[in-house]
């Protein structure tokens, strides 16, 4: 992958809250900032992706935003 610029963002709980995960979401996670990516280059023609973080109060859910 080329480069790109990477920005995290997470929220107050995010910062303070451990997650256990399987490995298997990994490959799954950069294959989703790798289309982000592709489609910041095709809009914007700069490699950008912001993720941001964040819980869910209703639904017991981790919310993973993607943005170019």
């Amino acid at each position: 992958m080329p480069q790109l610029k990477l920005e995290l963002e997470l929220d107050e709980e995010a910062r303070h809250t451990l997650v256990q995960t399987d490995t298997s979401l990994l490959p799954v996670q950069l294959s989703l900032v790798e289309n982000a990516a592709r489609a910041s280059n095709e809009y914007m023609q700069e490699q950008r992706v912001k993720i941001e973080i964040s819980f869910d109060d209703f639904y017991s859910c981790i919310r993973l935003r993607m943005r170019d």
